[in-house]
């Protein structure tokens, strides 16, 4: 469903000081839009490891992430992450990135080297360059199955192997076979994203750290997330530099981001040593507000020059008057929502039951392991029930598993039986693993119900959440917080 394409290249040498071919990559950039490549780039040693070297399957209780893990013999260990860059450069609804990782091998034995990384969901892979020493390797397209072989072959044959691999379209995994001790590896990947619109704003959302998915019967290839996750109370681990240019912005200031702090120079922005601990979100607001004006932007690639014209309606606001509905909250209250997220979701709930007219009727579903509905079915929003309602969701607390099925299906299925207009609203961080068994669910069971999802918390899953949002005929929105629930939610 996700990967269709993988690049191999490879090279036999007999010393790292001699040089190696460097085989250019050559999409149309129509193709670059609209596919997600996986690569792979190898180049052969005149060294024959005699010791086998296994995939590395980080522990998933561990919370170091963001970390290269090295595997030998069986044996885990960590690589240090030196440094990590990101460029961008923003034409009009098209961000170009360079996304640039730095690890280094510590131990004194030949390792294999696996990495998980995000990339938001709509980002396209159009290339990728490994530096071992003094060495450029680049990739090109093959098939999958191929790649895989080609790897796996060279791996055993103690050659030099990167394979970069998409896993979900989220999440990426890049392997280094065969890295000698003490080597550096910079890691240098070529994206490309479009920028979002909401309300005549454009918007960047970038994410730097994965939160740790809960697996059950339902996941498919669960072993592909078993791997460490960065957390906000690590001391020390990656950190990121961001510089950002973005074409057509006459001032910098403003543009804006509501979860770092943001350096202004004159033709471009900076963040600087970051924690990869959550989602970049970057705002500005859009030029020109009449169908009549527009914006030309030109690019060049390979060779080939391509133009985006950009025309962008006057925003247009009426009253409406909203029907009685019936609305189901569904709050997530497992493990991986301690902190800021069950904050947040406990101001959500409140924010969200107080909107609630005399007309409407409602009910409350909390999971863990299980899942707890408030009432029975649906009942009136007068102020008896509500207080009930504020009184269940003071008592939330995050702890157990993430067992999504059940409660979505008692919300879906769960009605007061009226002509009312049903809204069953979602909020989660989406740290699951068995995104499809759910989305399936959802598309058997909406019926004439609308489902709405709300990301919590600072690094939630995305593109589940946007994919489940599309298949309940819904929205989706994010609150990082608490302080971000009445902007949003309204």
């Amino acid at each position: 469903m996700h990967d269709t394409h993988r690049t191999t290249i490879t090279h036999t040498d007999s010393a790292r000081a001699q040089s190696q071919p460097r085989p250019r990559l050559r999409p149309r950039l129509l193709d670059a839009l609209f596919h997600r490549w996986l690569f792979v780039s190898l180049l052969t040693l005149g060294v024959q490891i005699a010791c086998g070297l296994s995939t590395s399957q980080a522990n998933e209780n561990v919370e170091s992430t963001g970390r290269m893990q090295l595997s030998h013999s069986g044996a885990l260990f960590d690589a240090i992450q030196l440094d990590a860059g990101l460029q961008i450069s923003v034409r009009g609804l098209l961000a170009e990135m360079t996304l640039k990782q730095t690890f280094q091998n510590t131990t004194d034995q030949w390792v294999e080297a696996s990495y998980l990384f995000p990339l938001n969901e709509q980002t396209s892979v159009r290339g990728l360059v490994m530096q071992v020493g003094d060495r450029f390797i680049h990739g090109k397209i093959m098939p999958t199955v191929a790649a895989k072989q080609t790897y796996s072959a060279a791996k055993q044959a103690g050659k030099i192997a990167s394979l970069v691999e998409q896993h979900r379209p989220d999440l990426f995994t890049a392997k280094v076979a065969n890295v000698a001790p003490g080597d550096k590896i910079v890691v240098t990947l070529s994206l490309m994203m479009p920028v979002t619109v909401d309300q005549q704003r454009l918007q960047l959302r970038l994410p730097t750290t994965l939160t740790p998915r809960y697996n059950n019967a339902l996941s498919r290839n669960p072993d592909e997330l078993h791997t460490p996750f960065t957390t906000s109370s690590m001391s020390r681990g990656p950190r990121l530099d961001v510089v950002l240019s973005i074409d057509g912005v006459e001032d910098l200031a403003r543009v804006e981001s509501a979860t770092h702090t943001l350096t202004y120079q004159p033709a471009s922005i900076e963040i600087n040593d970051i924690a990869m601990d959550q989602d970049i979100v970057i705002q500005w607001p859009m030029e020109m507000a009449s169908i009549t004006g527009g914006k030309t932007f030109v690019s060049e690639h390979n060779g080939q020059r391509y133009v985006q014209i950009m025309l962008t309606p006057p925003t247009l606001s009426k009253s409406t008057t909203l029907p009685a509905r019936e609305l189901i909250l569904v709050i997530d209250k497992s493990g991986s929502m301690a902190g800021v997220s069950i904050q947040a979701a406990r101001e959500a709930l409140h924010f969200a039951i107080d909107g609630l007219s005399e007309e409407d009727t409602f009910n409350l579903v909390a999971f863990d392991d299980e899942y707890e509905p408030l009432f029975e079915t649906s009942m009136p929003a007068t102020e008896h029930y509500k207080q009930h309602a504020r009184r269940f969701t003071d008592k939330l607390d995050a702890e157990g598993g993430t067992e999504m099925h059940d409660a979505l299906t008692f919300a879906l299925n769960n009605s007061d039986q009226t002509n009312r207009l049903k809204q069953v609203v979602f909020m989660t961080d989406g740290s699951v693993g068995y995104e499809d068994a759910l989305l399936n669910t959802i598309k058997r069971q909406l019926g004439d119900s609308r489902l709405f999802t709300i990301g919590i918390g600072p690094a939630p899953n995305a593109w589940f959440l946007e994919k489940a949002a599309t298949v309940g005929r819904g929205l989706s929105l994010k609150i990082r917080d608490a302080h971000d629930v009445a902007n949003s939610v309204t």
